[in-house]
């Protein structure tokens, strides 16, 4: 069920026009999406731990590119090629992310310290002051986008950031930093589209909520009747039958209110 809600939410976001999907595999990662004010949070996808049913849904609906932002902890998992992170599937943070630490040139001592460790936060403190997270974490993405791309055979562009609770952003792929600036665009063009569909109320003949008005907002009966009024002598307008009675709201409130005992 979880599965099918993924692909749903991912449909939607396409049936808006996104062209790069952003997705949180959780609550973390939405959080961490802050940082990044002009991104909206709610226009992302959870994943949860379904990293290579996402990739897959991405490149069937057709997405130009996907970007996930994800914990250490759920991720570094995905740069050892593991695409369901449930802690059932596959628990080797660890290992993995030892594993790189060596590749970055971590000796024996620094190793073993970070095979001990019981979460990815203990293991970054530990990284942090051997002098080596920078080097580690490049290593760390650089895995990730192999193993995100081999997945779907690099037919959607594969990206992702990668933080830590305590330390913030870790590490990045190459190419998310471009993700970001299309997805600030993807944004600007919906916000554009709204602006537009609400001109008509802010600044055209629909504008009578932009102005002090003497219609009572709060009752249940006029306001509705009100704003009907107004898209019908809008409706007349556009088919050349300008309405030239005019209406006292007031009154037309009064009469309301009397009709149906309603304030």
């Amino acid at each position: 069920a979880l599965i099918s809600t993924i692909r749903v939410e991912m449909e939607m976001r396409k049936a808006q026009g996104d062209r790069v999907l952003l997705v949180t595999p959780g609550n973390y990662g939405q959080d961490f999406l802050k940082t990044y004010p002009w991104v909206r949070a709610d226009h992302s996808v959870k994943c949860s731990n379904y990293v290579g049913k996402t990739l897959e849904f991405a490149a069937e609906l057709g997405f130009d590119a996907i970007l996930f932002v994800a914990h250490l902890g759920k991720f570094v998992k995905v740069s050892g090629g593991i695409m369901n992170t449930h802690s059932h599937e596959a628990d080797c943070r660890a290992e993995l992310l030892t594993a790189q630490a060596v590749r970055a040139g971590a000796d024996l001592a620094l190793a073993k310290k970070l095979l001990e460790t019981g979460t990815t936060e203990e293991a970054v403190q530990i990284l942090k002051e051997a002098g080596c997270l920078k080097e580690t974490m490049e290593k760390v993405t650089e895995k990730i986008a192999f193993y995100m791309n081999y997945h779907i055979e690099g037919r959607v562009q594969t990206e992702a950031i990668v933080f830590s609770s305590n330390e913030g952003l870790l590490g990045e792929t190459p190419g998310a930093g471009e993700l970001l600036e299309r997805l600030r665009e993807q944004e600007e063009k919906e916000a554009q589209y709204i602006a537009t569909a609400l001109e008509i109320y802010v600044t055209g003949s629909l504008n009578v909520f932009n102005h002090q008005s003497n219609v009572d907002i709060d009752n249940r009966i006029a306001f509705p009747f009100f704003f009907f009024l107004s898209h019908y002598k809008q409706e007349r307008k556009v088919k050349g039958c300008r309405n030239k009675h005019f209406v006292d709201l007031q009154q037309l409130q009064a009469s309301l209110e009397k009709q149906w005992g309603v304030f």
